[in-house]
């Protein structure tokens, strides 16, 4: 008996087991679950060999996601899947990086279970099981990793982590001891097609001109803020690309190294070897630098420094931690940052975030059937929604769009913030909100998607 991914999503049902013949699937509501109408309306759908079953110890939603994994959906890829398993370990664990690097995947996930394994890739910010692979078959897998980072295969209770190259991308590999297994998350890192020029990051023309003002002065701090996963490296060194012309000294220290950048000076933090940012940072400062970009700002120390590096004639860039534009002020003052030391040194937030755009192949229009207060939608009103399809691997979504909210630090917010009065009601700026409801507007978005970042 086979049932489709879109049965089993009309009935909230998965299948579960199977025993003498018989289909167990598992229920997602108790009501249904003994409901006989219910069940006569599965039988004559699916035949009288199926039993209902509710049990709440398991995550519906969860097993729904790994039993129809990608390559369940795509009878092509099973076969190459198939095909690569019956080769070997080696070219088995070739053929999920090709295909992590083919779907554009941030990361590769692998959970060793008690029983047996799940691989998962991170599509577009959402983790997306790959496949399943037996306990046999993980323990090679893992060897076939760790020997591909140079790492000590015999090594298994305490966390590690690696590198290694593969079809000119370069991966970093973390392993960590888990008890039942260990468990493995490669990220896909950069490669020169990872380095993006302004039009490339969904900037439009009026961004690119307020960013390219400031970057081009000879000092000032700007920050890029937004939650892990929001983008911001990437354009911390799509500004970096862009001054990258030869002429400019560029120091750079991060927490890790991720993308190479020919012409930039990329220094790793250190913990064990003591090369940490404030550590590092008084050194670079005597490297007659122009430009110097930290990774982040943590703390009231590494904010001190970037503040003096910015009012000493460098251009400073750096990320932080913070919800919106605004709040990143907010954060400097919780450090132990001044007033009047913001004032003098910052001079441009961009706060930003990565919102899943809905593919376009599958999305489902549909009618609004109820106010939604919280956002401003009134009933009647025709959005989108995901569905799925091969195009989107199941997801849904095809990629991810950058948007941004731009805060520059003008005489006018300065008295602001000098008066302690910051506040969106008294600035002139387009706010992440405006930016995700103009993609709602647009069928660029969900509903349930902005919902989240609102």
């Amino acid at each position: 008996m086979q049932i489709t991914f879109d049965d089993a999503k009309k009935y909230n049902i998965v299948p579960f087991d199977k025993r003498k013949g018989v289909e167990i699937l598992l229920c997602k509501d108790l009501d249904k679950s003994k409901n006989f109408d219910f069940l006569n309306e599965l039988i004559k759908k699916f035949g009288e060999n199926i039993q209902l079953i509710y049990d709440k110890k398991f995550n519906f939603d969860k097993m729904f996601e790994e039993y129809y994994s990608m390559i369940r959906l795509d009878e092509e890829l099973k076969n190459e899947f198939d095909t690569a398993i019956s080769k070997g370990a080696k070219e088995f664990f070739e053929h999920i990086v090709k295909k992590a690097l083919y779907i554009d995947a941030s990361d590769i996930h692998i959970f060793d279970n008690t029983s047996n394994c799940m691989i998962k890739l991170r599509i577009n910010g959402q983790l997306r099981t790959y496949s399943q692979i037996t306990k046999e078959q993980t323990n090679t897998l893992i060897r076939i990793i760790k020997l591909s980072c140079g790492l000590d295969i015999s090594r298994t209770i305490a966390p590690t982590e690696g590198r290694f190259t593969f079809d000119r991308n370069d991966f970093r590999v973390s392993i960590v001891p888990t008890v039942d297994g260990e468990k493995i998350d490669i990220r896909i890192l950069g490669n020169t097609k990872h380095i993006y020029r302004f039009d490339d990051i969904s900037l439009d023309i009026t961004q690119q001109e307020i960013i390219k003002k400031y970057i081009n002065k000879n000092s000032g701090l700007i920050l890029v803020t937004g939650p892990t996963g929001s983008g911001k490296s990437t354009t911390l060194f799509t500004m970096m690309h862009y001054l990258n012309d030869g002429s400019k000294n560029i120091i750079s220290i991060e927490d890790p190294v991720e993308y190479k950048l020919d012409g930039v000076t990329q220094i790793q933090i250190s913990h064990a070897k003591s090369i940490e940012v404030e550590n590092i940072l008084k050194f670079v400062l005597r490297q007659d630098p122009e430009i110097i970009n930290i990774g982040e700002i943590r703390d009231e120390m590494t904010a001190r420094l970037a503040i003096r590096a910015s009012n000493t004639g460098h251009l400073v860039l750096s990320t932080m931690h913070t919800n919106s534009s605004i709040s990143a002020i907010g954060r400097l003052l919780d450090l132990g940052i001044e007033p009047y030391e913001i004032i003098s040194s910052l001079s441009l937030i961009i706060s930003q975030r990565l919102v899943r755009q809905l593919c376009p192949d599958c999305k489902i229009e549909y009618t609004l059937e109820k106010n939604n207060e919280y956002l401003g939608l009134k009933a009647g009103q025709t959005y989108f929604k995901s569905s799925h399809c091969k195009n989107c691997f199941g997801t849904g979504y095809f990629s991810q769009k950058a948007i941004f909210e731009i805060l520059e630090l003008n005489q006018e917010v300065k008295n602001l913030i000098k008066n302690n009065e910051l506040t969106y009601q008294k600035i002139n700026i387009k706010t992440l909100k405006e930016h995700l409801l103009n993609m709602l507007e647009k069928g660029e978005a969900s509903v349930e998607e902005i919902s989240k970042y609102i």
